[in-house]
């Protein structure tokens, strides 16, 4: 099952403008780092980074 579907999803990943690695952290840590990677794409202000997130 994972095989099959990493072959039909990978090649739409590949596409993507944005990546942000994952990891076994908080999900508000990830959360954050997905804000900052869409600010620097779109070329605004971060309004806080994964650094500033309460735990």
């Amino acid at each position: 099952v994972l095989e099959r579907l990493m072959s039909e999803r990978y090649p739409v990943y590949a596409t993507a403008d944005i990546t942000v690695p994952t990891r076994d952290d908080r999900k508000e840590v990830i959360a954050g780092e997905v804000v900052c990677a869409l600010c620097a794409h779109l070329g605004v202000a971060a309004i806080a980074t994964s650094d500033e997130v309460e735990p």
